[in-house]
């Protein structure tokens, strides 16, 4: 008698990840991750200080939270939320 085999014999009990075998290039890519997003928010920072106010009013912010829409922080933007 032949047997055959389903999907589900190839199912394994834990996410595989390409980086589960080399947890420092988790870091590493973790860190050109924030460095890239840094960048970035400092690039949108100096584009939003380059906008007249009137065009600021219509994205929804005052030119005083400039810095806080585009504050780099850990877990996304810091004062506000995304737009």
């Amino acid at each position: 008698m032949e047997t055959t085999m389903s999907v589900l014999d190839h199912v394994t009990p834990f996410h595989a990840s390409r980086h589960a075998r080399f947890p420092s290039l988790r870091i590493v890519a973790g860190a050109f991750a924030d460095m890239r997003r840094f960048l970035h928010l400092q690039q949108a920072r100096r584009d939003l200080h380059e906008l007249p106010d009137y065009l600021l009013l219509d994205v929804g912010i005052d030119r005083s939270q400039i810095d806080d829409v585009t504050a780099f922080s850990e877990h996304g933007l810091s004062g506000r939320d995304r737009y």
